[in-house]
């Protein structure tokens, strides 16, 4: 446990070394916001326009932290981000070497970590990367011992709270406890005309009902907890998922069964490079074939986590990249069989060398786009410090006392930039005026339409055609990102002197 500590520690200090700018990200600064008002005794204000859809753990989180300044808060969160990306590598190394060896488990860490996606989401402290790594915990669990039970439940659990695709893993597991398939049918009599191949199932009969009960309700703990939550705060039990299908239709985002048709293959294989795309299909196709044993458990939850993915993309969730994590973390264990799998075969064996021939492609391969996905890697760095230093600037500006209620509302220029100013300032998310311009009040301005694109990545959200202040607002603080203007009910702001 305490090598398994230090090596976690290990790698999550190496990605530090080598990508030290992260920032806290859209859901997770709500995450925070929210649980320091629950804090105060409030209930957490979801009015906001486009405000990140509600996780229970994730306001959880942010009432523990409610204690710490806000920059401490932030910083933990960061924290928590380098040491789930350690994690993650960490779990993804130890079920490679518990599936297919120590060399495949070294190989398929370095795939994962190498990801842009994965290190982009990662060092944006969202949620994704700590639940993967609570998933592949539980995973570990059961590889470890076999139909476990509670304790892989008991992850679940938490992951639950995070993402809804543990709720089908839950339920799928406690199936996989309570029953198993027994052979086909002697006959096809009252089974229909193929009755006979179809396996027989039944109850597995290794845990008495009282247990198969408790662990039901383990299972379905976590939506039941969700919609708890969501019905103690807004009235209704499904707020989350209704609201994450409106945000979804607000921002444009792909949806639905036909959209999933169309791109949910490519938001699979942008998580990975093509090298390790290829790789991974070569090496399901061989563990399918020739490492059956080994690669069967991998190959299940990998299919279980995709079809978690079309049920909640049909139902009607984004068809994000950044959901399939999970899958891709996975996949880079096949992806690493395809390059060393032929080295568990038997000497003799006849598909040997020509696996070996094919893995020799694939290295090349790998070494060839080597360079593109250094390139993938250092423009993710750039763009997570350029993030972080707008929010920083952001911070800065917000809290460093120019900002005065007492003049009226704060506008702001899109939803984005909605939680991190009603966290500096206190506020209420729903006070912040998006993309409008108060009569009375203060005026949040990029100090170059450029701040905005680099600030949204590419998002899509409702911004003023104009970045000028209106007639009357008067300059009271910048820095090489914002500018803030005000006006007072009673005449024009005063000008105070400007922070840099």
């Amino acid at each position: 446990m305490a090598a398994a500590a230090l090596a976690i520690v290990a790698i999550g200090a190496a990605l530090w070394l080598l990508f030290p700018r992260a920032y806290l990200s859209y859901d997770p600064t709500y995450g925070i916001l929210w649980g320091r008002e629950i804090t105060r005794g409030l209930t957490p204000d979801y009015g906001a326009i486009l405000a990140s859809t509600p996780h229970p753990a994730g306001d959880l989180i942010g009432f523990l932290t409610s204690w710490l300044s806000v920059p401490d808060a932030i910083s933990i969160s960061l924290v928590v981000a380098y040491l789930s990306l350690g994690l993650t590598a960490y779990l993804v190394f130890r079920l490679g070497a518990l599936w297919f060896d120590r060399w495949i488990g070294v190989v398929a860490a370095v795939i994962v970590l190498s990801a842009e996606a994965v290190l982009f989401d990662g060092l944006r402290a969202g949620i994704d990367l700590p639940f993967v790594a609570i998933c592949l915990g539980a995973l570990l669990v059961e590889t470890k011992r076999p139909r476990a039970g509670w304790p892989v439940l008991a992850l679940l659990v938490p992951a639950g709270l995070l993402r809804p695709d543990a709720w089908f893993f839950a339920c799928a597991y406690w199936l996989y406890l309570a029953v198993e398939l027994g052979p086909p049918r002697a006959s096809a009599e009252g089974a229909g005309r193929f009755g006979h191949l179809m396996p027989r199932p039944g109850w597995r009969g290794e845990r008495s009902n009282r247990e198969l009960v408790l662990l039901g309700l383990l299972a379905l703990s976590a939506p039941l907890i969700w919609a708890g939550f969501d019905l103690v705060i807004t009235g209704n039990p499904l707020y989350s998922f209704t609201g994450t299908q409106s945000s979804a239709e607000a921002l444009g985002r792909e949806r639905g069964p036909v959209d999933l048709i169309l791109d949910g293959p490519h938001a699979l294989a942008s998580l990975l490079q093509w090298s390790a795309a290829i790789s991974a299909l070569v090496g399901v196709a061989f563990g399918v074939t020739l490492l059956r044993s080994r690669a069967a458990r991998g190959l299940l939850v990998t299919a279980l986590g995709l079809i978690a993915f079309a049920i909640l993309s049909s139902a009607g969730m984004p068809i994000l990249s950044r959901y399939l994590v999970l899958d891709g973390a996975l996949l880079s264990i096949f992806a690493a069989v395809g390059l060393l799998g032929w080295r568990l075969l038997p000497g003799g064996h006849r598909w040997r060398r020509r696996w070996l021939v094919l893995a020799a492609f694939l290295l090349a391969l790998f070494l060839v786009l080597l360079p593109r996905q250094w390139k993938l890697d250092s423009e993710a760095a750039d763009k997570l410090g350029e993030q972080d230093r707008i929010e920083s600037d952001l911070s800065s500006l917000i809290e460093g006392g120019a900002y005065r209620q007492a003049c009226g509302p704060i506008a702001v220029p899109g939803f984005p930039e909605v939680p991190r100013v009603a966290l500096g300032l206190g506020i209420r998310p729903s006070q912040v005026i998006v993309a409008g311009v108060p009569a009375h009040g203060t005026l949040l301005v990029p100090a170059d339409p450029a701040i905005r694109n680099l600030y949204l990545t590419g998002s899509t959200a409702p911004v003023r055609s104009s970045y000028a202040a209106p007639s009357g607002f008067s300059l009271v603080a910048r820095n090489s990102s914002w500018k803030l203007y005000e006006r007072c009910a009673g005449g024009g702001g005063q000008q105070r002197p400007s922070s840099s």
